[in-house]
C-alpha cells in the first residue's frame, strides 16, 4: 500500500525432509491417532501434511487498469505477538483477537459482516478452544444485526482436509478462502460432528460449517482467515469476492454435489468362478489393505468395482472406512471362505453384517415396504438432493404443488440449516414443525419417492410392493397407479385432513412385546385406547387419548415392558382420527381410475396382495387409509 512495490508473489513451503519435527510433534501430543476431528468435541491433534502454494497481489487499482481478472480482494491485516508466554507452542486468546481486530479496523466492515472464517484449526484440544476463544474476544465489542436470527457467521479449515502442512497451511487456508468467496462456497469442516461447545456458549454466532453451502453467483461472500505461528506469532486477513466466479477454478464436478458426498464408509468388492480363487484374491487384498491409508481406501473401492464382473460365481464384499479394521474383516472374510463356505445357492453374513459371501446365488426378489408417519427426520434424502438434479427437480416441483394448495414450502421443513442451530432447542423446534401431520405426510412421501427413484436407477426393480399406513400412497404411485402430482396432492390433503385442533389430540405409544402382553395392557388401562398396529410379533402401536398413554406406559414399566411415545400429531388408526373420512372423501382430484399395476401390491390393511380389480374398487378407502375400526384395527404383519 505505500507503492513500494507493484506486484507481490507470496506464499509458503513445508517438506518433511527427516523425522525429527514429527518426532517434537508425537513427543508434545500434537499428533491425532485417529481422525483429525478439527473444532470437535473428540479433537485430539493432527494429521501432519506436506504443501506448496503461492498468489500474486497486486493494488486494485492498478489491476482494473490493466484488465486484470481479480479472484479477490484483500480488504484487512493485521499481525500481532502473545508476548510472554508459558511455552513456545502454547497459543493465547488475547494474542490472537488482537490480530483480528486490526484486520477489520483496517477494512471496510466489522467482523460481523463475514460469511465465514479459514481458521487455523489445529485439531488439538488446546488450540481449538484457545482459537475459539480469541474469535469471541474479537466479536465481543462488535454489533450483530438483530436480523440476522440464526448464526451469522460459519468456520472452516483446510488442515480438516489435507492436514497440517505447518509453513505451508496459512498460504494454503488463503488460497482455500479466495476460491470460496470467488465461486461462492461455503466449505464444510471435514470430520466434525460433534461440535465444541463453545458454539453453544461463548461464539454462539459462530457455527461450524458441516453441511456447506453454495450462494448465488452475483452474491459478494466476505471471509477472513488465521494463521498462526510459533511463539505466539498471529496473522489474520480479511478479503471479499472479487470478479464473478472464475470458470478456471470450476471443478469437474458440481460443488453441491461435491460437498455432500463425502462418506465413511467404502464396499469393497471381490468376485471370482470359484471359492479358492476368491480365497486368493483375499490374500492378496490383504498384504495391500496392511500398507494403505484412509485417504486410499476410496481409490481401492472403486478398483475392485470396476474389476469385479456381474456374472461371477462367487462374490463377497466388505463394508469399512478404516484401514485397520479392513485387514481385520478381509482376515475374517478369509476364515469363512477357507472353514465355512456356504453352499450352492447360499448367502452368509457376519452378525455386524459388515462382511458378506454368495456362492452362486440366483437372482434375489426384492420387496418394498413405504414408511408412515414417524418416520420423518430433518435433512431426510438431502444427499440425493445435493446430489442428483433430478432430485432438484422433484422438490421444486412438490413445493410448488403444495404451494398452489395453500401449503407452505416442504423443503424448507425439511432442510433446515442444521449446522446453524443456537442449539438443541432449535433442532427440536424444526423437527416439531416438520412432524405436524400436514407437513409430516407430503414430506414423507416426497422423500420415499426420491429413494425409490434412486433404487430404480441403479436397476433395482421390486417383485412386490406395499405401505405402512400413509406409505401405502407412496406403494401405489411406485406400482405406477397414479403419477407424482397426484401422489404429492393426495399426501397433502391427508396430512391436512388429519390435523386436528389441541384439544382433539391423541397420540401413539410402541410397545416392544407380543399381541397378548399389549391386549392384558389395555385391559388394565382406563379411557380410550386401542391396539393399533402390530408391525412384528415384538413391536406392537397403541393409539389413543393422551391420558390413557401414560396410563399404559406406566403399567409396562411396571412389567417390565420397553415402552415410547411416537413422534406423531394424533391418535392414528384409531376413532380420533375418523373425522378425516369425510374430508377426504370430498377431495376432487382423487383419480376415479388407475392405471394398469404390474407389481404386486399387498394392503397395509388387509394384509394380504390385492389383485386389480380389487384395487380399482377400493381406492378411495385405500387412500384415506385410517384403520377406524376400533379394537379390531390392526396393520401389516411381518
Amino acid at each position: 500500500m505505500n507503492k513500494d512495490l507493484n506486484l507481490a508473489i507470496a506464499g509458503g513451503v513445508d517438506i518433511s525432509l527427516d523425522p525429527f519435527e514429527l518426532v517434537g510433534f508425537a513427543r508434545t501430543g500434537a499428533l491425532t491417532k485417529d481422525d483429525m476431528t478439527v473444532y470437535d468435541r473428540r479433537a485430539s491433534g493432527f494429521i501432519p501434511g506436506e504443501g506448496c502454494g503461492f498468489v500474486v497481489l497486486k493494488r486494485l487499482d492498478d489491476a482494473r487498469r490493466d484488465k486484470n481478472y481479480i479472484y479477490a480482494i484483500l480488504h484487512g491485516w493485521g499481525i500481532s505477538s502473545d508476548g510472554r508466554g508459558t511455552a513456545i507452542t502454547a497459543p493465547n486468546a488475547t494474542g490472537q483477537a488482537r490480530a483480528l481486530k486490526r484486520a477489520y479496523a483496517r477494512a471496510p466492515y466489522g467482523i460481523e459482516d463475514v460469511n465465514f472464517l479459514e481458521g487455523h484449526g489445529t485439531g488439538t484440544a488446546i488450540g481449538d478452544r484457545i482459537e475459539l476463544e480469541g474469535i469471541a474476544l474479537a466479536m465481543k465489542d462488535v454489533r450483530v444485526s438483530q436480523k440476522k436470527s440464526e448464526r451469522s457467521c460459519g468456520i472452516t479449515s483446510l488442515k480438516s482436509i489435507i492436514g497440517h502442512t505447518k509453513a505451508a497451511s496459512g498460504a494454503g487456508g488463503f488460497i482455500k478462502a479466495v476460491m470460496g468467496v470467488n465461486r461462492r462456497i461455503l466449505s464444510p469442516t471435514a470430520a466434525c460432528r460433534d461440535p465444541h461447545p463453545l458454539f453453544n456458549t461463548l461464539v454462539h454466532s459462530l457455527y461450524p460449517i458441516l453441511q456447506g453451502e453454495q450462494r448465488k453467483p452475483t452474491e459478494i461472500l466476505r471471509a477472513g482467515v488465521s494463521a498462526m505461528g510459533f511463539g505466539g506469532i498471529n496473522c489474520h486477513i480479511t478479503l471479499e469476492s472479487g470478479d464473478p466466479p472464475s470458470d478456471l477454478l470450476e471443478p469437474s464436478m458440481d460443488e453441491r454435489t461435491m460437498m455432500v458426498s463425502n462418506q465413511e464408509t467404502e464396499i469393497f468388492v471381490l468376485t471370482a468362478e470359484t471359492m479358492d480363487e476368491l480365497y486368493e484374491k483375499v490374500n492378496d487384498l490383504v498384504k495391500i489393505s496392511k500398507g494403505i491409508s484412509i485417504a486410499e481406501l476410496t481409490d481401492l473401492a472403486a478398483k475392485l468395482g470396476h474389476e469385479s464382473y456381474r456374472k461371477a460365481c462367487v462374490r463377497s464384499a466388505v463394508i469399512t472406512g478404516q484401514p485397520d479394521e479392513l485387514t481385520k474383516l478381509l482376515e475374517q472374510l478369509a476364515l469363512m471362505i477357507k472353514e465355512r463356505p456356504p453352499a450352492s445357492g447360499k448367502m452368509l453374513n457376519d452378525p455386524g453384517q459388515m462382511v458378506w459371501l454368495s456362492n452362486r446365488l440366483a437372482g434375489t426378489r426384492v420387496g418394498m415396504l413405504f414408511p408412515g408417519q414417524g418416520s420423518q427426520k430433518l435433512n431426510m434424502a438431502r444427499v440425493l438432493v445435493e446430489r442428483f438434479q433430478w432430485a432438484r427437480n422433484r422438490v421444486m416441483e412438490a413445493d410448488q404443488w403444495i404451494e398452489d394448495a395453500g401449503g407452505k414450502p416442504i423443503s424448507r421443513l425439511i432442510y433446515p440449516p442444521l449446522d446453524r442451530a443456537g442449539g438443541p432447542e432449535d433442532v427440536k423446534a424444526w423437527f416439531h414443525d416438520l412432524s405436524q401431520t400436514e407437513n409430516a405426510q407430503p414430506a414423507i412421501c416426497l422423500t420415499s419417492l426420491l429413494w425409490f427413484q434412486f433404487l430404480q436407477k441403479l436397476g433395482v426393480t421390486p417383485a412386490a410392493m406395499g405401505g405402512h399406513s400413509l406409505g401405502e400412497l407412496t406403494a401405489f404411485h411406485a406400482a405406477g397407479a397414479f403419477d407424482f402430482q397426484n401422489l404429492i396432492r393426495l399426501a397433502a390433503a391427508r396430512g391436512r385432513a388429519m390435523t386436528v385442533s389441541g384439544d382433539q389430540k391423541g397420540g401413539m405409544v410402541s410397545l416392544r412385546c407380543s399381541e397378548e402382553e399389549a391386549k392384558g395392557i389395555l385391559e388394565q388401562t382406563a379411557g380410550y385406547i386401542v391396539l393399533a398396529n402390530i408391525n412384528s410379533p415384538q413391536q406392537i402401536v397403541l393409539s389413543g387419548e393422551l391420558t390413557a398413554l401414560e396410563m399404559a406406559i406406566k403399567i409396562a414399566a411396571k412389567e417390565g415392558i420397553m415402552a415410547r411415545r411416537l413422534k406423531v400429531s394424533n391418535a392414528f388408526h384409531s376413532e380420533l382420527a375418523s373425522h378425516a373420512v369425510k374430508v377426504m372423501e370430498n377431495v376432487e382430484f382423487l383419480p376415479k381410475k388407475l392405471a394398469v399395476i404390474q407389481t404386486s401390491l399387498f394392503s397395509y390393511n388387509l394384509c394380504q396382495s390385492m389383485s386389480m380389480p380389487r384395487i380399482k374398487r377400493e381406492a378411495s378407502s385405500l387412500f384415506i387409509s385410517l384403520s377406524t375400526n376400533g379394537d379390531d384395527s390392526i396393520g401389516m404383519h411381518t
